[in-house]
C-alpha cells in the first residue's frame, strides 16, 4: 500500500526540502505539481516543469510549519514514483529518512501525496546534524 502522508519534525531551521517525480514516458503521461504552505497560509505552487523530473529544492530558513501537497495526475494509466527527503545544512539527509513511493493511477485519476516538515531552531538540533 502507497504512503499518502510523511512527515519530517525536528528539522534544523535552514535545511531544504528536496523533492523529485518520474513516470512521464513516451507512452505514459503523469503531472506533478507541489502546493507550498507555511504555517498553515498558501506559500506558492511549484509546476511540474519543476518537479518532474526534478529535484525541486525548497529552502526551510526558519523556525516554521512547512507543508506541501503534492499533486500527481495521470492522463494515461501510469506509475509515478515520489522521492522526498531533508537536506541539511551540512548537505547529509535528515535522520537517513527518505521517502520513496510509487503510485499507480489509472487514467484521469489524482492523488495528492502531504508531505510536512517541522523546523526548530539549529540551536536545539541534534549534534551532527548541523
Amino acid at each position: 500500500m502507497s504512503e499518502h502522508m510523511k512527515n519530517w519534525m525536528g528539522v534544523p531551521a535552514g535545511s531544504t526540502l528536496v523533492i523529485s517525480v518520474t513516470g512521464t514516458t513516451a507512452e505514459k503521461l503523469v503531472t506533478a505539481v507541489v502546493r507550498k504552505r507555511i504555517g498553515g497560509k498558501p506559500a506558492g505552487v511549484s509546476p511540474d516543469n519543476e518537479v518532474q523530473p526534478g529535484p525541486l529544492r525548497v529552502p526551510l530558513p526558519t523556525v516554521d510549519a512547512f507543508g506541501f501537497d503534492v499533486v500527481l495526475t495521470a492522463a494515461t494509466a501510469a506509475t509515478a514514483k515520489l522521492s522526498a527527503f531533508v537536506e541539511l545544512p551540512n548537505r547529509s539527509h535528515f535522520e537517513n529518512d527518505d521517502f520513496t513511493e510509487s503510485y499507480d493511477l489509472a487514467k484521469d485519476d489524482t492523488t495528492i501525496v502531504e508531505l510536512s516538515v517541522l523546523t526548530i531552531d539549529p540551536a536545539f538540533a541534534q549534534p551532527g546534524t548541523l
